[in-house]
């Protein structure tokens, strides 16, 4: 997957799993959030690539511990 198919992955998952929890955020901020999630899932992506795995199992690999994961709490 893309940078762009994680971030729209992550996205998604936020909207329709964790509604409550970016129902005050921007768009923009959504979008922002969302773009560097999917920056770190690529860069574990890439660490996996290193020893060997090809992007589809790397995605299985990292999608539920890095992507599918709840939304930061920008209240701190």
């Amino acid at each position: 997957m893309t940078r762009e198919q994680i971030s729209h992955t992550i996205m998604n998952f936020w909207r329709t799993e964790h509604g409550k929890a970016i129902a005050g955020w921007s768009p923009a901020q959504i979008q922002a959030q969302a773009t560097a999630q999917a920056a770190l899932t690529e860069a574990e992506m890439d660490a996996l690539a290193l020893i060997g795995l090809d992007r589809a199992t790397a995605w299985i690999e990292v999608r539920n511990s890095m992507a599918l994961r709840a939304p930061p709490d920008l209240s701190l």
